[in-house]
């Protein structure tokens, strides 16, 4: 994402990744462990893959600062992974994937681990 957030308008991305927020490990964990039926593994991840263009439009879309200054992203084929055990025998509500983009991206730039040009400058 760091490098993403900082890379030049002219740089290509593609690639697809398999995501997951630590919220929702987090809420995860104590579902698993308040519910007394929960046994055995949890996958917690989005059903789906995301693509990098995914992640620019993403960004894109919460950062109007970083409309002209990111590059778009490529599309990708996307996996599919099977997390339904999760949410049908736990409950869990997993956070929307573009939340959980536009959030770790605005985690990296204000603790100053990400300094996009264009985000020092709207600041």
């Amino acid at each position: 994402m760091k490098g993403i957030l900082e890379s030049p308008p002219d740089k290509e991305f593609s690639g697809s990744w398999t995501v997951n927020d630590v919220r929702d490990v987090a809420a995860a964990h104590i579902l698993a462990a308040e519910k007394p039926h929960a046994k055995g593994r949890y996958i917690v991840s989005q059903p789906e893959s995301i693509s990098a263009r995914f992640i620019t439009d993403t960004l894109k879309h919460a950062f109007p600062a970083a409309k002209a200054a990111l590059p778009d992203g490529a599309d990708a084929e996307m996996a599919h992974i099977n997390s339904s055990r999760v949410v049908e025998d736990l409950g869990l509500k997993l956070t929307p994937v573009a939340d959980t983009i536009r959030d770790m991206a605005e985690s990296l730039m204000k603790l100053g681990i990400a300094k996009p040009a264009w985000y020092t400058a709207a600041v």
